[in-house]
């Protein structure tokens, strides 16, 4: 039988539902994925790829909880397998949107395909190469796991945007696992962070650059390099100047002269897209909004504006309650 999107959840459900054992070999594993799978009552062996950076290392933590399974680590799977005891399915759809770091409603809608299988012959030919790719899989490690999870990192990173343009319409799982944030603040680096940065640049390989690059005085651990920010300053007396995008290059820190407080500055470089995606068109209409709503969305309890916001929280906060 051919599955569509609709017909292909609802036949991977009734297969986990009515079959005492299930044979999974699925490459990919996202956030949810894990909560098809009842821990107890049934045994299943599933196989996954970890080595592509396609499969969420903690959904696979999870399950390996499970006391009725047994997880193992293919690093050359890219099937999508399930067997159960009288039926299996073949199809497009991995154990997450689709394998590509994406998770929750981030590719609703996209299409998938699949087709379930009764006859004996040809399940007993599925259940022979589930088999084999068995025996060649390894159990997982802690190690594993930790590899991979540095993997799903880089690849969140990286993936791009799918829903929208413009930040201020990007739904929450599209913004999140991103590289990437929204710095606030309001006064101006300190003198010793000022002649810091200038000796910096002054030894500079090449100075010309340094024209463009900034600096950030005292965030510590809520920058580092490689990340891109949307610098946003607020005003002494509330006006917004939406700068745009930078992205960090280098961090260093260094106790003033006669002081033994020491001090963090990082370095950052204009950037003009996001991922693809122009400063002008991501930043559209943010600075208005920005103006209209700071004062009661974006103030600390402290009073004080300055600080760090993941792009999600960023969005939320200015999003109508």
């Amino acid at each position: 039988m051919f599955l569509t999107n609709k017909q292909y959840l609802l036949s991977v459900k009734s297969l986990l539902t009515q079959s005492s054992t299930v044979d999974i070999a699925v490459a990919f594993w996202g956030q949810g994925a894990e909560f098809l799978i009842a821990p107890q009552g049934k045994t299943l062996r599933i196989i996954c790829n970890l080595a592509m950076g396609g499969t969420n290392p903690e959904v696979i933590r999870t399950l390996r909880t499970y006391a009725c399974v047994e997880i193992k680590n293919h690093d050359r799977l890219h099937a999508k397998v399930l067997l159960g005891d009288q039926q299996g399915i073949v199809g497009s759809a991995n154990c997450s949107a689709n394998g590509l770091n994406y998770e929750g409603n981030e590719l609703l809608g996209w299409h998938e395909a699949g087709y379930r299988v009764d006859d004996p012959a040809q399940l007993q030919q599925m259940q022979a190469w589930f088999d084999t790719r068995w025996a060649e899989a390894h159990p997982i490690t802690d190690t594993m796991l930790n590899e991979a999870a540095q993997l799903w990192r880089q690849r969140s990173h990286t993936r791009r945007f799918k829903s929208a343009s413009q930040l201020l319409q990007m739904p929450a799982e599209d913004l999140a696992r991103r590289d990437a944030a929204v710095l606030i603040w309001r006064e101006p680096i300190s003198e010793q962070a000022e002649k810091y940065f200038e000796a910096i640049k002054s030894n500079a390989a090449n100075p010309e650059l340094t024209d463009a690059w900034g600096v950030y005085e005292d965030w510590f651990d809520n920058l580092h390099v490689g990340q891109t920010i949307i610098d946003i300053r607020i005003g002494a007396r509330g006006g917004v100047d939406v700068s745009g995008l930078f992205e960090i290059i280098d961090q260093q820190t260094f106790c003033p002269e006669g002081s033994d407080e020491e001090m963090s500055v990082h370095i950052s470089r204009k950037v003009d897209s996001l991922l693809d995606i122009p400063e002008k068109q991501l930043l559209h209409g943010l600075k208005a909004q920005v103006k209209r709503h700071w004062r009661e969305r974006l103030v600390l309890e402290s009073g004080d504006v300055t600080q760090v916001l993941s792009l999600p929280d960023f969005v939320k906060a200015l999003q109508p309650n």
